[in-house]
């Protein structure tokens, strides 16, 4: 493999408790910074998902969106930005910079340093004043957290998916929706989450990756500049991902005016197997729903004209299998029973060469432009991780080559059925 084609992950030591890992790459000609701060879905959500909304206004260097984006504009357009994710059993807070790298500027001006400036300014000094962030600013960032929130809750197929989620993982954090519930978010105290803010960044665990063209001794000076001198004392109190347990298949159903049904399943997936049985999961999910060359799409859209969509998709850190369609609302009994006989078909084995060949290429084919972006690269390597699994690219698409028919068949064994959400259509 070329040279530049190559990609390593080492972790670096820093003398501190925030891991630090290297992604050392002659691919790119820029220089990727991402941090993940794990926090938890059982407390303090709101909290932290109305941390993007104010931090991305100002910090105290760059008091206002404009400074910030001019800034960037003059880092010969550098781009920064701030998230709330769910993975797993965890709310993680999500922060970025990608930045020319140097050593391909004539000059070598210090663009890396001066953009790393930026970035931690806004992470580590955001507006606030006497104890608490901007009154204004907050008052205007929970109005626009809630809107946000709703503006995804009134998109149905977002609204059914997390129906069944909250319903097949009552009292379990994953239940929880990561950006918060909107009459929490208007209970929001600016001086309590400033709070929130300050312990997150003292106490929660923290894993930052930089890739690019870099030498450790560059990524430690990188590191040090962003985070020396820190004083923290973590405290991991996230809550571990219980084992899927078998679920009852229970039916939910709730009308709503609208003209297309929501129907979606869910299943529960052991996925503490080994290794060969791990990865033959994503091939068993693309051979069930992952496109156009799947058994879903083929017998439930196609032949049957069931629905108007259909797929499915495997939370590999959950261990969680949701397949979803849009159908019409007297068609559920049909379209879930043939649902149903497509899974069944695959753990009876009858599963063709074609849609071996189609889904392997399709995943494979995911995993290949995956390479080509560096925030999808740092994602990829950060989830595999967090997964305990095999972190090379490479690696993961030869394990994905060799899964074979017999294993495809066994991973069945994994899945068992968990809850039935139905958003019923009603003129």
């Amino acid at each position: 493999m070329p040279e530049e084609h190559t990609i390593s992950c080492q972790p670096l030591e820093t003398g501190t408790n925030i891991r630090l890992f290297l992604l050392k790459t002659r691919k790119f000609k820029t220089v990727t910074v991402r941090v993940f701060i794990k926090g938890s879905l059982a407390d303090h959500v709101e909290e932290q998902a109305i941390l993007p909304f104010i931090m991305k206004r100002g910090s105290t260097n760059y008091p206002s969106m404009a400074s910030i984006s001019q800034t960037l504009e003059f880092l010969f357009g550098a781009r920064m930005a701030l998230d709330n994710g769910k993975l797993g059993e965890n709310q993680v807070f999500i922060s970025g910079i990608d930045m020319v790298n140097d050593r391909f500027l004539p000059s070598r001006n210090g663009l890396i340093r001066n953009a790393a400036a930026l970035f931690r300014d806004v992470l580590l000094d955001p507006l606030n004043e006497e104890g608490g962030f901007l009154p204004d600013l907050f008052s205007l960032e929970k109005k626009n957290l809630q809107k946000f929130i709703a503006s995804r809750i009134d998109d149905k197929i977002t609204y059914a998916n997390l129906r069944l989620i909250r319903e097949m993982f009552r009292g379990e954090p994953f239940g929880t929706y990561e950006w918060g519930e909107p009459e929490q978010v208007g209970r929001l105290d600016r001086v309590e989450a400033f709070d929130y803010y300050r312990c997150m960044f003292e106490s929660r665990p923290v894993s930052v990756y930089i890739m690019g063209e870099i030498e450790p001794d560059e990524a430690l000076d990188l590191f040090g500049f962003l985070f020396g001198g820190m004083k923290r004392t973590e405290i991991d109190d996230t809550a571990p991902t219980p084992a899927g347990q078998p679920g009852d298949g229970a039916v939910i159903e709730e009308e709503q005016h609208l003209e297309q049904s929501k129907l979606v399943m869910g299943f529960h997936v052991r996925n503490d197997c080994d290794d060969a049985l791990y990865f033959a999961l994503f091939l068993y999910n693309s051979i069930l729903g992952g496109g156009s060359f799947s058994k879903l799409f083929k017998n439930v859209r196609e032949k049957a004209s069931l629905a108007y969509y259909v797929h499915s998709i495997y939370d590999k850190l959950k261990g969680f299998l949701r397949v979803g369609a849009g159908i019409h609302r007297d068609r559920f009994e049909q379209a879930r029973s043939l649902v149903l006989e497509q899974m069944d078909s695959i753990a009876a084995g009858d599963i063709s060469d074609d849609e071996i060949s189609h889904a392997r290429k399709a995943l494979i084919s995911g995993l290949t432009a995956v390479k080509d972006n560096p925030g999808q690269l740092v994602d990829y390597h950060h989830l595999a991780a967090l997964a305990g699994r095999e972190t090379d690219v490479d690696a993961v698409i030869e394990r994905i080559g060799a899964v074979t028919r017999d294993q495809l068949v066994a991973v069945t064994e994994l899945v068992s059925p968990g809850k039935t959400f139905f958003l019923k259509g009603i003129a």
